[in-house]
């Protein structure tokens, strides 16, 4: 798994984007790809992750968006039985979108528990100050009719009031989804993975991904080539609350060009930039 950064290691969507191949590459899943090649069992890594128990990660959400070419994939975070948290350039371009809660195996859609919900374009709620070409903004909402939560089914928490301003450096964090498990792999994975990580400094993040994040971006460091990775987009980046609950503080964003596994650092949307925004159109409540 990773996010997208000057490394990006994702098939993307050329159209949805205007940006420098060669630099940058957000990472969903090229609809072709997803749409005509077999269904892979993956027995490597997310990359550089584990396979993740059952309902280990409650909140996550998979994403089939339909663009033109045919259907991409990004992840997402349940952050209210109303609203879904991913990425601002997963629903760019899209006209529809699956979200898929409670599952396991993205690819078996007879899996107990699981909830598949359609929305149309109406629902997908863009940051109105995205920029596909600098990746800024990289943040979007989407409205789903409200579920009804189960053991396989929770919301994750967003940071508090208190927190508006924390970057989580040196915070301990956990970053999931179902993107291409290894950089030899061309699809996303069948089973959900993540990777035990930390949260990294920003000035050092910059000066190792040619400046590209912002202050809106906060970053994993993709050492021993635990990273995000293709079809990750959107998914989410977590802390543990001293209470054990769960805390989403990024939505995978990017990475550079040169491979997931490669070491370099993956960058997410950092959720505490966006939280006046998130609140004025979803209306949920923060914590104190």
């Amino acid at each position: 798994m990773k996010s997208f950064a000057v490394l990006l290691s994702a098939l993307a969507i050329a159209s949805a984007l205007d940006v420098d191949w060669n630099t940058l590459r957000p990472r969903h899943i090229d609809p072709k790809i997803l749409d005509t090649l077999p269904d892979i069992t993956p027995n490597g890594r997310i990359t550089g992750g584990q396979e993740a128990s059952a309902q280990q990660f409650p909140y996550q959400v998979g994403l089939f968006l339909e663009v033109q070419g045919g259907t991409a994939f990004c992840g997402g975070s349940l952050i209210d039985p109303e609203w879904v948290l991913t990425a601002g350039h997963c629903v760019d371009g899209v006209s529809e979108a699956t979200v898929v809660l409670g599952a396991h195996n993205i690819r078996d859609s007879s899996e107990p528990g699981r909830v598949e919900i359609t929305v149309p374009k109406s629902n997908l709620i863009l940051h109105q100050k995205y920029d596909g070409a600098a990746i800024k903004n990289d943040i979007a909402l989407i409205k789903i009719p409200a579920v009804k939560l189960s053991e396989k089914i929770q919301t994750i928490n967003l940071p508090r009031k208190s927190e508006s301003n924390a970057n989580f450096e040196g915070r301990a964090a956990v970053a999931s989804g179902w993107g291409r498990p290894s950089d030899a792999q061309s699809t996303i994975s069948d089973v959900l993975r993540f990777i035990d990580t930390a949260v990294m400094k920003l000035s050092q993040c910059k000066l190792k991904m040619l400046f590209l994040p912002q202050d809106s971006n906060i970053c994993i460091d993709g050492k021993n080539g635990k990273s995000t990775c293709n079809g990750d987009s959107g998914g989410p980046l977590a802390v543990t609350d001293s209470d054990g609950s769960k805390t989403v503080v990024g939505a995978t964003s990017f990475g550079l060009s040169f491979g997931c596994e490669k070491g370099y650092p993956a960058a997410f949307t950092r959720v505490t930039s966006y939280l006046d925004w998130i609140v004025s159109n979803s209306g949920i409540k923060l914590r104190d």
